[in-house]
This record gives C-alpha cells, structure tokens and sequence, in this order.
C-alpha cells in the first residue's frame, strides 16, 4: 500500500498537536499543583473532591458553631458564678451577723437595704447576654427574660411570677423550665417518629434561668434566691422579728444555693463537652484536608519529571518532522 507524503504530514501533524497538549497538560499540573483542571479529566477524583470538600465545609461551619456555643457557656456560667457569690456573701456574711448579739434595729434595716441591693444585681446576672441574645433566656433569648416589680420587689421569668403555688402558673414554669433549644453540631441530627429532635443527635443550648435559682414556693416560702432575698429584707425591717421565719427563709436559701451549685456543674459538664468535641473536629478537619490533598493535589516531584519528559518528548518530536517533511522548491532557491 503506497503512503502519501500528505498522509505522512497530516499524521504527524495530528501527532505532534497531541504532544503540545500533553505538555501544556504537564505544565498546568505543575503551575496549579493540582492532578487535573477540568472534571472532565478525571471524573471519578473530581466527584470524590466535591464530596470531600462539602463534608470539609460543613466540618468548618460545625467548629465555629461549637466556639460561639463555647463563648455563650461562657457568659451562662459567669452570670451563675456571679449569683453564686451574692449567695454566699449573704449566707456567709450577712445572715452571720444579723442573728449575732448587740445587733441593733438600724443595723438590720441597713442589712435589709443591702439585700435589696443584692436582688437588683443578682437580677442583671440572670438578664446577661451573648451577643443579642438573652443566655439565661431558655427558648426565647430576643426578649429579656427577668423582671422584678417594683411594686411588690418580686422576680416574674417571662411575665410569669416566680414565686406562686397557682397550678395553672406552674405548669407554665415547669413547661419553660424543660424548654429545649437543640442545633446541630456534627452528630448527624435526626428526627423521631414525633417529628422531635433526638436530644442524642444534637446539642442543647437552651438554660432557663429559673432553673438555676428555682421557682414556685414551699409552705409559703419562695423557692428561689431572688425572693428570698426581698423576704428576709422584709423581715430584717420589721421592729418585731419572727426568727422562726427568719430561720425557715435560711433554711430555704440554703437549699437553693445548692440548686444552683448543681446547674453551674452541669454547665462545666457540657462545656467540656463541648472543648471535647472542638477537639474532635479539628482532627476530622486535617484528616479530610489530607484526604482532599491525596485525590486533588499533585506531587511536585511526579509534575516535574512529567513535565520534563513532556518536554523532551514534543521536542523530539518537532526533530523528527524536521526529517519526515520533505524539502520544497523553496528550499532550493536562493
């Protein structure tokens, strides 16, 4: 079979347009540092990029999640530690001196106006906030959650008096007390035959302050610091002391300190929960960047052997169209 001289060129030319690419291909690699550029070069590694990479999106979007739920912790824990401490000044401190000897009438009434004084502040504890949320709040952290009448000097959580035996206002307190506020921080958040979130597959944010100081009343006693605090300002002031009352309000502080004492263990238990779990994604985070640089990222060592040989190769080729292209009647003019 005779072969063309055309048929010789058009191949080599076909050939050679092969070996430019190849080489072109080469460079790219090395300048990008990448394995391909397109999808279309490597479909199965650029399917396997886009998975990794989107699980390496939601990896980030979950640490900062997990920070800003450390930071607000944070600020819950330090609003309790801050009531904490006006609890035990006044359990410690004061309650010591009132029922000591010699104290007098005015005395007692100056005790009263600093327990007065302790409400107002134990009650900027429990409306503290994060950013612009109410952290103390349970569910619904845009509205601040404590107020105190100034009228009666008594703490209503959400307009709701804190101090009542009112069934109908206890159900309410005791629904907003269990108020749960879930979000997801990476453990695959799911949903039960109710349509609820499993409290397992997710994380919640939600601390009603009432849980931490308590509410409702016990044989006509307030079960929470706050009023309990105007109740033995009230007694302090009376000329006539009923000291067994006086002692049942103790009693009762008491008892509600170590409620308290027990929420801020339970925030320092999640808080490290949470650093646990930072921790945790950290370390997928440098696994899937690794996994990403495994399937994407070339080695530089391979990119440049390849591109050298690319090169050698297309230059090989263009010496030998130097010998396959015959001469014209142009090379022979002068």
């Amino acid at each position: 079979m005779r072969i063309t001289n055309g048929s010789v060129i058009r191949n080599y030319k076909s050939q050679l347009a092969s070996s430019l690419s190849n080489l072109d291909s080469a460079r790219m690699q090395v300048l990008t540092g990448r394995k391909f550029s397109k999808a279309s070069e490597n479909p199965t590694a650029a399917f396997r990029e886009t998975q990794l990479y989107r699980k390496y999106t939601a990896n980030q979007d979950y640490q900062d999640t997990v920070k800003d739920m450390i930071s607000r912790q944070d600020v819950q824990e330090n609003a309790l530690r801050e009531i904490n401490t006006e609890t035990q000044e006044i359990l410690k401190d004061y309650l010591v001196r009132i029922k000591s000897a010699g104290i007098t009438a005015e005395e007692r009434k100056t005790y009263a106006t600093a327990l007065r004084t302790k409400q107002n502040s134990m009650l900027l504890s429990l409306n503290s906030s994060y950013e612009d949320s109410y952290v103390l709040a349970g569910g619904d952290g845009k509205n601040k959650p404590f107020t105190l009448d100034p009228t009666t000097n008594k703490l209503s959580f959400r307009g709701i008096p804190v101090t009542t035996n009112d069934a109908t206002q206890l159900s309410k307190l005791d629904a907003l007390a269990n108020q749960k506020t879930y979000i997801d921080i990476g453990f695959g958040l799911s949903l039960d035959a109710n349509g609820q979130v499993n409290s397992s597959s997710a994380f919640n944010t939600s601390l009603p302050g009432i849980k931490a100081i308590g509410y409702g009343e016990t044989n006509g006693i307030p079960n929470n610091i706050i009023d309990l605090c105007g109740e033995i300002a009230d007694e302090l002031e009376k000329d006539d002391i009923d000291w067994d009352h006086f002692d049942a309000l103790v009693t009762q502080m008491e008892s509600t300190y170590n409620e308290l004492l027990s929420s801020i263990t339970g925030i320092g238990v999640q808080s490290k929960f949470l650093t646990q779990t930072s921790e945790r994604l950290e370390t997928e985070q440098l696994a899937l960047t690794e996994q990403i640089s495994n399937v994407s990222e070339m080695d530089l060592t391979e990119g440049i052997t390849n591109y050298s040989w690319m090169q050698y190769t297309y230059n090989a080729a263009l010496k030998v169209g130097s010998n396959i292209i015959s001469s014209s009647l142009i090379d022979f003019m002068r």
